[in-house]
């Protein structure tokens, strides 16, 4: 190899592995994932999620255009009041965007996966003591509840 040569292929060499193309952070895969249920059935507005990303990367966590990322610890976040229905949560580095979760948020009456409710629905809470219902969905407060129910050792 000609003496020039040699040191140009070298200097050439060094540069590109020290600048990289997009930078060593931006080259490696993001990704977020649902933990705490399927991302199409959370329920209640909250949901718990995890983020794989580079050790090094500078990230941003938005969820329907509201800045989400100081709920993250340690790659964990708990999301809360998500809108009802569809909702999206997006990760971006380096200016672009680099990970989506779609999110499906139901009521926490549901339904989620089994169908609309039934209708009529007729409410039996207090001719089974546990008194009136709170609403036209016969709800009932935990505290009417049987105390072996609230503990769980009526299961047992």
């Amino acid at each position: 190899m000609r003496k020039w040569l040699k040191p140009l292929v070298i200097a050439t060499t060094i540069g590109l592995t020290a600048t990289g193309a997009a930078g060593p952070c931006l080259s490696q895969d993001f990704t977020v994932t649902a933990i705490s249920s399927r991302a199409d059935a959370v329920s209640g507005g909250d949901v718990l999620v995890r983020l794989t990303a580079p050790s090094q990367s500078r990230w941003t966590a938005q969820l329907g255009g509201r800045d989400v990322t100081s709920s993250f610890r340690d790659r964990l976040a708990l999301l809360t009041d998500l809108a009802l229905g569809p909702n999206v949560l997006t990760i971006r580095a380096g200016g672009r965007v680099r990970a989506t979760l779609d999110l499906l948020n139901h009521p926490q009456t549901g339904p989620i996966f089994s169908g609309p409710h039934q209708a009529p629905f007729v409410c039996q809470t207090a001719a089974n003591g546990l008194g009136p219902p709170l609403d036209s969905r016969g709800l009932v407060r935990v505290e009417d509840l049987p105390t072996g129910i609230r503990s769980g050792s009526w299961c047992r």
